[in-house]
């Protein structure tokens, strides 16, 4: 199970970054090709993107931390439930 959940959050966490990549790319094609001026305006919406990717990424990080934790907090429960069973079982 657990290598099951490492190998998704890897392929998650590719894909996300391939996606990423082509938003920047994108953004800065966008800055390429805009009329003069526009500078101000570019360099928000590079802000916004890189904002974005910084945000995701705590949101993740967090999100990781949660399931860690909460799978630690399940195997300890698991744990004690099995010792309570086996002193049970032993009466």
């Amino acid at each position: 199970m657990s290598a099951t959940k490492a190998e998704f959050s890897k392929v998650a966490d590719a894909q996300v970054a391939e996606v990423q990549s082509k938003i920047s790319a994108l953004v800065d094609d966008i800055a390429k090709n805009a009329p003069a001026g526009s500078e101000n305006v570019m360099a928000m919406l590079k802000s916004s993107v890189a904002n974005a990717h910084a945000g995701y990424e705590q949101m993740n990080s967090a999100a990781k931390q949660a399931v860690e934790a909460t799978d630690a907090h399940v195997t300890a429960a698991s744990d004690q439930l099995t010792q309570v069973v086996k002193k049970a079982a032993a009466k």
